[in-house]
């Protein structure tokens, strides 16, 4: 059940960020409205996480 309340939540911010899955991931892990907070000052929202994530996502 945890999953799929993650799955479903990961798609809805892939929905509100079309093709790019990093900001995706950042929203997931730092929540979207931190991340408009950080992008609406121009600064740069990554935090290592998504990059983490995508290492793991392309060595499977």
């Amino acid at each position: 059940t945890n999953l799929r309340i993650g799955f479903r939540y990961l798609r809805d911010l892939l929905d509100r960020y079309p093709s790019n899955m990093e900001l995706a991931l950042l929203a997931y892990n730092r929540g979207p409205a931190k991340v408009e907070q950080l992008l609406g000052a121009g600064r740069d929202p990554a935090n290592g996480y998504e990059t983490e994530v995508m290492k793991g996502f392309r060595h499977h």
